[in-house]
Formats: structure tokens, C-alpha cells, sequence
């Protein structure tokens, strides 16, 4: 039952030990007085740099916020990343071989009594064993407050449990190394193939492939299309600690008023304690395509306007001056004949006239017809049209014609 108890408390409230991995200093710092029970421990991680075979002391301030005086048990555990957020992944069930635990190198006081909203400095004593492998090693010191209930063996208290999470580096053959598996920009509102508009945010997937925990810092820097700088954005702004073998996604943010077109963005930063570079970068759209639709639509609509107006002014244009032609191709006034019946049988009768007429040939001479195409250039045209017997016909007529007119000699008396 003790085993039963102890690990129903340590899966109860366990996410709430370890919610940040971030490094402070070993001393006290003021309390955020806000919870109504339960135990405020003050720094939330410590980190030591450790040489083998040496014992350190770490001071811890604990706080009961409890409206009671409660009492504390002490334990210990080894961490590990859980995922790429850096929640760290906590052996409850303590499997890790002793070699590479570090239960056993903890060492304070297993209980502890505090009064209602009383602060106590408590010591922790880490002694790092002669044969300890270097790199980093990782372990939980941990404060459960519950106990059984009185009466009810079956019956497991509701346990309070925080701590503070201890990342050791120990000297020796120290090996940091990141690289980044992905770097991207993105947005609320941001598809596959572009980003609407800003805020940008920038995600980073690191890795560790050293053998101890680092923390990059540094920058990111986005510049348009032309090379302008348009804004800079800190990388790691918490301090987030990357765990060996492990990958850790560190996002960023950037904010601009105004932003279209294609952007690169450049991720600068150091870590270790050689100064090691980490660099990546991306490049990434930003259509803001709801104002452009917008604006696209209002001209769309205005070129519609002028076109619809353009059209019916050119149409009123043309039936005026086709109206205006009209009227003056009209005569000034026009009266329409009556029409009677003696009329009518008088036009048809003239009519029937007009058609009945076929004019009479005209006999023409020789002579005229001669003198006629010569006057015209038209000699060969007339011969053409006349054939020999017509021409014979009518050389023989003119022959006649002549003789007739021909004076007659007078005789001499």
C-alpha cells in the first residue's frame, strides 16, 4: 500500500513540478502569493557545473501557502525531455540503472514541518560519484505534502507535489553540438503557400546532438525582397535549455504594420561555452489577399461604371446625329397629292402608254454613220458592228442618193 500511495501521489499533480525548464540562479526570490494550499519553491531549476568526486550544496526556499501547517516528504528522481516543448519527462518509477541515475547523489532531510505562509531555506547536498560519466545529468527534488487517510487503508489522501529540477554538468570530455531540423515562418491566418498578413511566427526545431544541455540565444532578422531590414525578433528570448538527445521546438515572433511580398528571414544565434554558431533561414510570402480582393473589386466595379456610362453616352451621341440628318435630308414642306378616281384612270392610261411606246428606227446614211465615229474616235466601233451585206446595202443607197442630187449638165445651145 505504501508503494500504492506513493505513486497515485506522484501522478496527481506531477505536471505541475515541472512546467518550465528554465535556468535561475540558486537563492531566494519573492513568491507569487496566489495559490490557496499547497508549497511555492523558489528557484524553479537550478543548474551546477560539477567536477567529479565533489559534493556541492544547493539552497532552495520553500513557502507553505497553505492555510494550515503541513508536512513535506522529500524525493528524488531522474528527468528526461518528453517532447519537443521541453516539458521534461519525470521516471516515477524510478527504471533507470543506477549508473545513469542520479537519485543517489541527492542527499537532505526526508521531512519537513511548515506553518501557515512560513518561508524556510532548505539545503539540498549533491555529491557527484568519482566515475561520473561527463555531460549532463538531470534529476527532480521533490515535496509531497498528504498522508493516508485515518481509518480507510484503501483510502489515498489528495497529495500536493512540486520541486525543483537540478541539470548537473559535469567536467570532462564535454561534447555541444546543435543542429536545426526545420525553421519556418507561419501565421493565424497563414495557408500552405503564403501568409496573410502579420504577426509572422517563427518556429525552430533544434537538436541536440551533444552529450550535455545548451541554451542558444539569439536573433532573427527579416529583410524584403530588396534587402531592406523590416524587423528583428529574438530567438530563445526565455533561456529555454536544449537536453542531449533531444529536440526542442523555440518559436519566435514578429510583428510589422505593413508586409507583401516575398521576405527572408535569418536566424542567428550562439550557445556553448566556445561561442558556437547556429545558424538558419527561411523564405516565406505575404499576400494580404482580403484588401487586394477588396480593392480589386471597387476598381473592377468603377471600370464597369465609366464603361456602362461610356456606352450610353456614344449611343445618345449617335441618335441625335442620326436624327439630325434626317431632318435635313426632308423638304422644308410636302403635300401629298389627292388622289381621285379620274386621276387614277388617268395615270393608268399613261402608263400603259408609256409602256405601248417603242420608238421607230432611224435610218441613218452612210455618210453620218462615217462622220459621226469619226468625231467619236469610235471608226473601228462602227465596223465592227455593221456586217458586209449591210455595209454593201448601204454604200449602194448612198450611191444612189448621190446621183439624184447631182445637178444635171446644161446643154449648149
Amino acid at each position: 500500500m505504501k508503494k500504492l500511495r506513493l505513486a497515485v501521489g506522484s501522478l496527481i499533480s506531477i505536471a505541475a513540478i515541472f512546467a518550465l525548464l528554465q535556468p535561475q540562479s540558486v537563492g531566494a526570490e519573492p513568491f507569487d502569493l496566489v495559490a490557496e494550499q499547497g508549497l511555492q519553491v523558489s528557484p524553479a531549476m537550478v543548474e551546477l557545473n560539477a567536477e567529479p568526486g565533489k559534493s556541492y550544496v544547493l539552497d532552495v526556499d520553500l513557502l507553505n501557502v497553505a492555510n494550515s501547517q503541513q508536512t513535506y516528504q522529500t524525493e528524488y528522481f531522474d528527468f528526461r525531455s518528453k517532447d519537443d516543448s521541453g516539458t521534461p519527462d519525470v521516471y516515477v518509477d524510478n527504471s533507470l540503472p543506477k549508473s545513469a541515475s542520479v537519485r543517489s547523489w541527492f542527499s537532505a532531510d526526508e521531512t519537513l514541518s511548515l506553518a501557515s505562509y512560513q518561508k524556510k531555506s532548505y539545503k539540498i547536498k549533491v555529491t557527484v560519484p568519482a566515475n561520473a560519466e561527463p555531460g549532463g545529468h538531470y534529476g527532480v527534488v521533490s515535496f509531497t505534502n498528504g498522508a493516508p487517510g485515518v481509518g480507510d487503508s484503501e483510502r489515498v489522501a489528495v497529495q500536493v507535489k512540486t520541486g525543483v529540477l537540478v541539470l548537473i554538468r559535469v567536467a570532462g570530455d564535454i561534447k555541444e553540438s546543435l543542429t536545426i531540423d526545420s525553421f519556418t515562418a507561419s501565421s493565424k491566418n497563414s495557408t500552405p503557400f503564403f501568409i496573410e498578413n502579420a504577426p509572422i511566427d517563427f518556429t525552430a526545431r533544434v537538436r541536440n546532438t551533444g552529450n550535455v544541455h545548451v541554451r542558444p540565444q539569439g536573433s532573427i532578422e527579416v529583410r524584403n525582397m530588396l534587402g531592406g531590414l523590416v524587423g528583428k525578433s529574438d530567438f530563445n528570448k526565455s533561456a529555454g535549455n536544449i537536453l542531449p538527445k533531444s529536440i526542442r521546438k523555440l518559436q519566435s515572433s514578429l510583428n510589422a504594420d505593413w508586409m507583401i511580398g516575398q521576405y527572408t528571414a535569418t536566424l542567428t544565434a550562439g550557445y556553448g561555452t566556445n561561442g558556437q554558431a547556429l545558424v538558419g533561414e527561411t523564405t516565406f510570402w505575404v499576400i494580404p489577399y482580403k484588401p487586394i480582393l477588396i480593392v480589386l473589386l471597387a476598381l473592377l466595379t468603377i471600370v464597369f461604371i465609366i464603361r456602362t456610362w461610356l456606352r450610353s453616352y456614344r449611343k445618345h451621341i449617335i441618335e441625335e446625329t442620326t436624327d439630325h440628318h434626317i431632318e435635313g435630308a426632308l423638304p422644308t414642306a410636302y403635300t401629298s397629292p389627292v388622289s381621285t378616281p379620274e386621276a387614277s384612270i388617268a395615270d393608268d392610261e399613261h402608263e400603259h402608254k408609256k409602256r405601248s411606246f417603242k420608238p421607230k428606227a432611224e435610218h441613218v446614211s452612210l455618210s453620218d454613220a462615217l462622220a459621226s465615229a469619226e468625231s467619236s474616235n469610235q471608226d473601228d466601233l462602227v465596223t465592227d458592228e455593221l456586217s458586209d451585206d449591210e455595209i454593201d446595202a448601204l454604200t449602194s443607197e448612198a450611191t444612189t442618193t448621190a446621183k439624184k442630187k447631182k445637178p444635171a449638165k446644161k446643154t449648149k445651145k
